[in-house]
């Protein structure tokens, strides 16, 4: 019995740690991804002093602005699909984490998380699949015959992802209560990246809308939370199983 025993607190021991393992990789990723979501956020609107944007129905435009930005654009598409698919480990520890405190909740939050981060995982590889072209020597015409197609696929691509993960936010930030949830600054800048991913969706300015560069609706305060949030979960401890206590 006692042998039976020691074998299944072993064995609880060796699983919370690959939990915890786990949850901390993910966190780290989140972070990581965030920071790197936010210099790619901040780049778009400085390569605008620089070249003019890419607009929707202007061919010619569109393509000099994605071949100018493509040597910056497509190594930050990259590191950004990488860190984004380790992410969602980050989004199925919270799930872990939040579960008992509210299990409907936190597998519907995990699911829009798992789907907002794929989705944007898209945004980004569209962007890769044309500006790669351009950095190998692709002949302008054969790059142009693609714009069109990139032109809806990375908006609405975009557009899905935003949707997503305002709602994952959103949900993380209403579970997240109480000593093991998150504190009460995170759960409101939360709310309010929720809110802003949703209206820059929907908010457009001016009679021509420019074609927005991997992040279309997201914004830095998204990237904050993410960066936060990934901090805090790195650095907290797995809670000890009821097992091991015993």
């Amino acid at each position: 019995m006692a042998a039976a025993l020691q074998s299944a607190a072993t064995s609880g021991h060796q699983v919370a740690r690959v939990a915890t393992d786990r949850q901390r990789t993910g966190a780290g990723a989140a972070a990581l991804f965030g920071g790197v979501n936010a210099i790619a956020w901040i780049a778009y609107f400085a390569s605008h002093a620089m070249v003019k944007p890419a607009v929707v129905g202007n061919l010619a435009q569109t393509y000099d602005f994605l071949h100018a930005t493509a040597p910056l654009y497509v190594p930050l598409a990259l590191i950004l699909s990488v860190v984004g698919m380790a992410t969602l480990l980050f989004v199925r520890g919270l799930d872990e984490r939040l579960r008992p405190a509210s299990p409907s909740l936190s597998q519907l939050a995990a699911l829009c998380g798992v789907a907002g981060v794929v989705i944007l995982e898209v945004d980004y590889m569209t962007y890769f699949f044309v500006q790669e072209r351009m950095l190998l020597g692709a002949d302008r015409a054969a790059v142009e015959a693609l714009i069109p197609g990139f032109s809806v696929l990375a908006p609405v691509a975009a557009m899905l992802a935003a949707l997503f993960l305002a709602a994952w936010i959103g949900l993380i930030s209403v579970i997240s209560r109480g000593s093991a949830g998150f504190p009460t600054p995170l759960r409101y800048l939360g709310f309010l990246a929720a809110v802003t991913l949703v209206s820059g969706e929907f908010l457009q300015f001016g009679a021509v809308h420019p074609l927005e560069v991997f992040l279309v609706g997201t914004s830095l305060l998204m990237d904050v939370w993410l960066v936060w949030a990934g901090v805090l979960v790195w650095r907290l401890r797995q809670p000890t199983p009821a097992a091991d206590r015993r």
